[in-house]
């Protein structure tokens, strides 16, 4: 039964260390797909530059957007998905890392006598806010459900296809600073930026929008669009995924973006990166941005791996001495049996042998328990089993005394007859 136990304690041991080294060894992180937005946007970009790192696994989806994004992981069809700050999530999505930020810019058309958002809704102008499946259309809603405007989901881009009549005045829309569109749009004289004056107050209400001032010099020919800094919004680009996806590919995803020499990582913080904003890391990525403390998740596991394997080196070494001293055991009670049979068989010629007989038999006694001594010495035979010797040898020598004993009485009674 104990070496039952011993040896069920050893597999439980091995399983676990096992199990324990799997994020440490060879990881195969598989395929990374990612959904991202229109290939002219930046969410596809960004992912872009990632596959390019690694295009082995990494796979970029277009996509609508942030809400598509979504969509498709839930239904299994992307393992990693980016989404604006601010959008609602299941608590199943899960943050692991903020790789960028974007900036409303709310364009009118050159010439338009619209100034500022509140004129466009005293005038009751029709802003544009962005496509079906976007995160600009999640984010537009929720920011003219605090500042009410008539809204219209249209994309910038396909404005020129509208009529007149449906045709936006004012086009909200989220890019990251210097997007092609927005240099293309603002450069060629079509289109003008317009402050958010009232950004600050926008933030406190809209969740996961901040305010931001958008710095002059952007855009335009000469560079003279915004001609001074003007107040806007801005929100993170999150990279996120299901709280059921493997540790392995967290993993891999991270280190490509922080080992990335593209200039659009190069300055992400692994301080700034691991801020959720409003979404929850999971469990890999905060194991991942706490690897190089003192004492981290990471070094506490592999501590455990490695007393783990520590106290199964010293079970294996115990259970291995056992095996070999009862093997020991084993031919050493083997080699003594021949001297007991011997003394046995003594035991048997001592009744009925002569005077002359139990000489013999105590000088055979002698020779048993001296062969046995020399072999003892040797380590050949167990002490105990040696000292269970002696006690039997001693027995035999009180026999045969007791025999002799017996033959001299019997001796000197004949003599007196």
């Amino acid at each position: 039964m104990r070496k039952k136990g011993l040896f069920g304690i050893l597999v439980v041991l091995i399983v676990v260390s096992i199990f324990a080294m799997l994020p440490y060894g060879l990881e195969r992180p598989g395929v990374l797909r990612i959904g991202t937005g229109g290939s002219d946007g930046h969410y596809y970009k960004l992912a872009s530059l990632l596959k390019s790192d690694s295009p082995q696994h990494i796979q970029v989806l277009e996509t609508a957007g942030s809400l598509e994004n979504l969509t498709l992981l839930k239904e299994g069809q992307i393992e990693f998905a980016l989404i604006q700050s601010g959008i609602a999530v299941d608590d199943d999505v899960l943050a692991i890392a903020s790789i960028a930020e974007q900036y409303v810019h709310l364009l009118v058309e050159t010439g338009s006598p619209i100034k500022s958002l509140r004129q466009a809704r005293d005038e009751n102008a029709l802003v544009g806010i962005g496509n079906p499946g976007s995160g600009t259309l999640d984010l537009g809603k929720r920011i003219f459900e605090y500042f009410p405007m008539r809204t219209s989901a249209v994309r910038l881009s396909h404005h020129s296809h509208l009529e007149d009549d449906q045709k936006p005045q004012v086009f909200f829309s989220v890019y990251s600073l210097h997007a092609p569109l927005m240099e293309k749009l603002l450069s060629d004289g079509s289109f003008d930026l317009l402050p958010i004056s009232m950004n600050l107050s926008m933030a406190q209400h809209v969740p996961g929008c901040y305010p931001a001032e958008m710095p002059p010099y952007l855009y335009g020919k000469g560079r003279t669009i915004p001609a001074q800094p003007i107040p806007t919004l801005k929100v993170k680009t999150l990279l996120v995924t299901r709280a059921s996806t493997d540790a392995a590919k967290v993993r891999h995803l991270l280190n490509v973006i922080y080992a990335s020499k593209h200039s659009e990582f190069v300055e992400i913080t692994e301080a700034e990166g691991s801020r959720g904003y409003g979404v929850q890391l999971h469990p890999a990525a905060i194991s991942y941005y706490h690897r190089n403390d003192p004492i981290s998740a990471d070094k506490f596991e592999i501590g455990g791996v490695l007393l783990a394997v520590l106290i199964f080196i010293a079970s294996a070494f115990q259970y291995g001495t056992e095996k070999v001293n009862a093997r020991k055991l084993t031919r050493k009670r083997l080699r003594i049996r021949p001297y007991f049979k011997q003394l046995l068989e003594l035991n048997r010629a001592i009744a009925g042998a002569s005077a002359q007989e139990l000489e013999g038999i105590l000088e055979k006694i002698s020779i048993i328990q001296g062969e046995a001594e020399a072999e003892w010495l040797d380590d050949r035979l167990d002490t105990e089993h040696m000292e269970n010797l002696y006690v039997v040898c001693s027995a035999r020598i009180h026999q045969v005394e007791v025999a002799q004993s017996q033959l001299r009485k019997q001796a000197d009674v004949d003599d007196n007859s």
